[in-house]
C-alpha cells in the first residue's frame, strides 16, 4: 500500500508559516491576533465540514447503535469547535488599562480628594492565621478615607477582638440567609462610602490597591475595576505534580490572559474579591448584590450593565491570596463556579435575560463549564469503546485523510497557544488537569443542568480547616478503570485470535489515540495524592542585606523570607538575638540550625514577634514587594520533573 505523502502538505505549510512569520507578528497588537485567530477558525470550519461530509453523511447503515455513535461524536467535536470559537474570538482583541490606571492615580493625587471608600471583607469559618493578613493588609492600604468592614458570619467572639486590635469594624448578622451575597447586603445598610471594595478573607490587598483602580472611575460609565487574583502558594495540582517552581496556577490563563481580552470586548466580568464597585451603579441597579445564584459576581456585572455600567479590568498585581490547599478545597470552588455559571442560564438577570447585546450573550454564555468537561469524558471513551465494541466513531476513509485535515487543526491550535500563551500551555500537562477535573465535575455539571438550584454555599476550606494530606480515592479509581481498560483494549486487539476492532486500518489511529489517552490519564493519577506540606507559612525568595545581632554584629544576605523566620548567609556569630529587617525593624530572633554543608552556608532563624513587629512583617511580605509566581516556563525542566514525580519516589 501507497501512502501520498502530500497528506501532509498542510502541515508543512503551517509549520513553515510559523517559524517565519510568528517571530514577526507583535503578539499584543489586535490586527496579528485576529489573524492568527481567523486562520484556526478557518482550519476548524474545513475540519468540521470535512467530518460531516466524508465521514458522517457517507454513513449509509440504517438507524441503529452505531448511527448513533458516530452522530453523537460528531455531535461533541462540533461542541468543542464552538467552545474554540469563542476562545479565538475572545483571545483575539486585546486591551491593557495601565495607562488608564496611571492617568487615574495622577489625577486623584493631584486633585487631592480621595472619595470615601468601604472595603468590605466577608467572612464564616476561616481561622485566626488567615484572617490575620486580610485585615492587617487592608487596615494597611495607602489611601486616607477608607474604612474596613469585617463582616462575619462565624459570630466569633476572638474576631471582634482582633478587629478592634487592627482598627476595622466588625459587624455580624441574625441569620446567614443568602451566604455571602446576604452577607454583603447586609453590609450596604451600614456602608456609606462612594466605592466599595471587597475582598474574600484569604486575600490580602497591596498597600496601592486603591489609588490604582479609583482613578478608573473617572469614567462615568465604569461600575466595576476587577483586578487579577494573584495566590502566594501553590494550589493542589502544582504541589501534587513537583511543580511549585516550574508551572503557573491553574488560574493564570484566565487572570493574566483572558481577562484582559474580554475587557477589550466590553465583557470583563466581576470575580468578587479584589474588585472595586461604584455605589452609585450598585443602587442603578437595586442597591442589592444578587442573591439568586450561588456566584454573586458574575450576576453583579450584568445587573450594572442592565444599568448602563461597565466593568473594567486592570491586569496589575494588586493583591495576594490563598489558593486552595487540598484537593477537597479545590473541588469544592470549582464545583461552586461551575453551578453558579450554569444557574446564571437560568435567571433573568443572565446572559440569556433581557436587555443584554447578541454579541455579550454570546460571551457571557458558560460554554466553558458546558462543553469542557462532557467532551473530555467522551474523548476519554472513545478509544475504550472502539477497541472493546468495535463501534467506530465516524465513517473511516483513510489515515491519509485525517492527517489532511485533522492533524493541521490539531497543529494550528498548539502553535496558537505557544504564540500567545507560551507560558501557560503545554497540551499533554493542561489536558491532563482537565481530565483529572472531570471526573469531579462532570456531574456538577449534569445536575446543575438537570436542577440548577438547592445546592447550598460552600465555602472553601482554608488554613487549619483543610485537610492537606488527601487524596482522592473517587477519581484515583475511575481513571485507573480508565487506564486498565484502554490497555486491555489495546491488547485484546494485538492479536488476530483476539481482536475485536474488524477495520484493520482504523487500529493505528486508535493505537495512537489510546496511547496518548493511557500518557495522560497517568499525568492525572498522579494529582490525586495531595503531597504533604510541612510549612505553616508560606516562604518568599528574596535578596537583601540585613544585620544581624548577636555576640557583635554581621550583615548578612537574606535568602528567603516568611512571617515566622527566614534564611540568611552565614554569619559566623555565636547567640543570635536579633535581626534588622528593612521595613519592619529589629526582630527578636533565634537559631534553629546551620546548613554547613550548603556553598554558601547558610543559617535559619525564627522570629519571636511582638505584635508590632508581626503586622509590619505582614504588610512587608503581603503589601507588594514579594511573589511566589513562576514567573518562566521551561518546557524540558517541566517534563523532566514530571517523568521523575511518574518513575521516581513519593514526594514526602
Amino acid at each position: 500500500m501507497n501512502f501520498d505523502l502530500s497528506a501532509f502538505a498542510p502541515i508543512i505549510l503551517i509549520l513553515g508559516l510559523y517559524l517565519l512569520v510568528a517571530p514577526l507578528l507583535p503578539v499584543k497588537k489586535t490586527w496579528a491576533r485576529s489573524s492568527v485567530a481567523i486562520v484556526c477558525v478557518l482550519l476548524g470550519l474545513r475540519y468540521v465540514y470535512w467530518r460531516l461530509n466524508s465521514t458522517v453523511l457517507p454513513y449509509d447503515e440504517q438507524f441503529g447503535i452505531e448511527f448513533i455513535w458516530i452522530w453523537f461524536v460528531f455531535i461533541v467535536e462540533v461542541a468543542i469547535y464552538i467552545e474554540a470559537v469563542v476562545f479565538f474570538l475572545i483571545m483575539s482583541r486585546y486591551k491593557p488599562r495601565h495607562e488608564e490606571a496611571d492617568a487615574g492615580e495622577a489625577a486623584l493625587i493631584a486633585r487631592g480628594v480621595y472619595p470615601p471608600v468601604d472595603v468590605f471583607i466577608p467572612t464564616y469559618n476561616e481561622p485566626p492565621e488567615v484572617l490575620e493578613k486580610t485585615i492587617v493588609g487592608a487596615a494597611g492600604i495607602d489611601y486616607p478615607n477608607l474604612t474596613v468592614w469585617v463582616l462575619d458570619d462565624g459570630k466569633r467572639d476572638w474576631l471582634c477582638g482582633m478587629c478592634e486590635t487592627e482598627g476595622a469594624r466588625y459587624l455580624t448578622r441574625p441569620d446567614n440567609s443568602h451566604a455571602k451575597a446576604g452577607n454583603l447586603n447586609n453590609a450596604l445598610l451600614y456602608a456609606e462610602g462612594d466605592f466599595i471594595a471587597i475582598f474574600d478573607a484569604d486575600f490580602v490587598p497591596h498597600r496601592n490597591f486603591l489609588k490604582r483602580t479609583i482613578g478608573l472611575f473617572d469614567d462615568p460609565e465604569v461600575g466595576i475595576v476587577q483586578t487579577p487574583q494573584h495566590f502566594f502558594n501553590q494550589d493542589p495540582i502544582q504541589f501534587n505534580l513537583d511543580l511549585t517552581k516550574d508551572w503557573p496556577d491553574e488560574q493564570r490563563l484566565f487572570f493574566d490572559k483572558m481577562a484582559e481580552c474580554r475587557d477589550a470586548w466590553g465583557v470583563a466580568f466581576c470575580c468578587g474579591s479584589c474588585s472595586v464597585t461604584r455605589r452609585a451603579a450598585l443602587r442603578a441597579a437595586g442597591d442589592q448584590y444578587p442573591t439568586e445564584s450561588i456566584t454573586e459576581d458574575l450576576l453583579t456585572t450584568l445587573k450594572l450593565s442592565r444599568a448602563g455600567y461597565k466593568t473594567r479590568y486592570l491586569n496589575e498585581r494588586l493583591s495576594m491570596g490563598l489558593a486552595a490547599e487540598s484537593l477537597e478545597g479545590f473541588f469544592v470552588q470549582r464545583a461552586r463556579w461551575c453551578r453558579g455559571g450554569i444557574q446564571s442560564i437560568f435567571l433573568p438577570d443572565g446572559p440569556l435575560g433581557p436587555g443584554i447585546p447578541l454579541l455579550n450573550r454570546l460571551l457571557f454564555f458558560p460554554w466553558s463549564w458546558l462543553i469542557q468537561y462532557p467532551s473530555r469524558f467522551v474523548i476519554m471513551i472513545i478509544p475504550i469503546v472502539v477497541l472493546w465494541t468495535g463501534l467506530m466513531p465516524l465513517h473511516f476513509t483513510s489515515i491519509e485523510e485525517l492527517i489532511f485535515y485533522q492533524f493541521p487543526v490539531f497543529l494550528t491550535y498548539y502553535l496558537f497557544m505557544r504564540w500567545m500563551l507560551p507560558y501557560h500551555y503545554m497540551p499533554v500537562l493542561s489536558t491532563a488537569q482537565s481530565w483529572f477535573a472531570t471526573f469531579r465535575l462532570l456531574p456538577t455539571v449534569l445536575s446543575s443542568i438537570i436542577k440548577p438550584f438547592g445546592v447550598p454555599f460552600r465555602v472553601t476550606p482554608k488554613g487549619n480547616l483543610n485537610n492537606t494530606e488527601g487524596f482522592d480515592a473517587l477519581t484515583f479509581f475511575f481513571i485507573l478503570i480508565f487506564i486498565v481498560l484502554t490497555v486491555l483494549g489495546v491488547i485484546v486487539n494485538l492479536f488476530p485470535e483476539t481482536d475485536i476492532l474488524e477495520a484493520v486500518q482504523f487500529f493505528p489511529v486508535a493505537l495512537f489515540w489510546a496511547g496518548l489517552n493511557i500518557i495522560t490519564l497517568l499525568l492525572a493519577l498522579l494529582m490525586c495524592f495531595d503531597a504533604p506540606r510541612k510549612r505553616s507559612e508560606e516562604r518568599f525568595d528574596a535578596d537583601e542585606d540585613t544585620v544581624l545581632h548577636g555576640d557583635g554584629s554581621a550583615i548578612v544576605r537574606v535568602c528567603d523570607l516568611s512571617l515566622n523566620g527566614c534564611r540568611v548567609s552565614y554569619s559566623g556569630l555565636d547567640n543570635i538575638a536579633q535581626i534588622d529587617i528593612e521595613g519592619v525593624g529589629l526582630v527578636a530572633a533565634k537559631t534553629l540550625r546551620h546548613f554547613p554543608w550548603d556553598n554558601p552556608t547558610y543559617t535559619s532563624l525564627k522570629f519571636i514577634h511582638t505584635p508590632e513587629t508581626r503586622r509590619a512583617l505582614i504588610r512587608k511580605l503581603f503589601g507588594g514587594g514579594y511573589s511566589n509566581a513562576v514567573k518562566q516556563v521551561f518546557t524540558g525542566t517541566v517534563i523532566g520533573k514530571l517523568f521523575r514525580r511518574m518513575f521516581g519516589p513519593p514526594l514526602t
